[in-house]
């Protein structure tokens, strides 16, 4: 369910961003997401991520094979620097605060 996620996700973010997401995403894993994006747009990138996870998580609880509709889809986003892009990672977490989206 959670590869299924990931793919849905994906499909969202590339649609949100008018595609502009395929130059910036190079790795996809299971439940997780990387892209690489210029400096000083990951938090832009960050909120594009979990929204669109979230989404994705969203359209999946309404599979009638899922039967706890109620799940919260935790979304956990970092972000590390080589100096001159910021490589991205988000993915499916266990816990997730929400008051730490409040820095995005």
């Amino acid at each position: 369910c959670v590869g299924e996620l990931t793919k849905l996700a994906l499909h969202y973010l590339v649609k949100d961003t008018d595609g502009e997401a395929l130059n910036y995403v190079y790795n996809v894993v299971h439940d997780s997401i990387f892209v690489r994006v210029p400096k000083g747009e990951e938090k832009k990138w960050a909120r594009l991520l979990v929204k669109n996870m979230v989404k994705g998580w969203v359209e999946m609880c309404k599979r009638p094979m899922l039967h706890y509709k109620t799940i919260p889809m935790p979304v956990e986003v970092e972000w590390v620097s080589n100096g001159k892009d910021i490589s991205i990672e988000a993915l499916s977490a266990e816990e997730f605060d929400v008051r730490a989206m409040e820095i995005l």
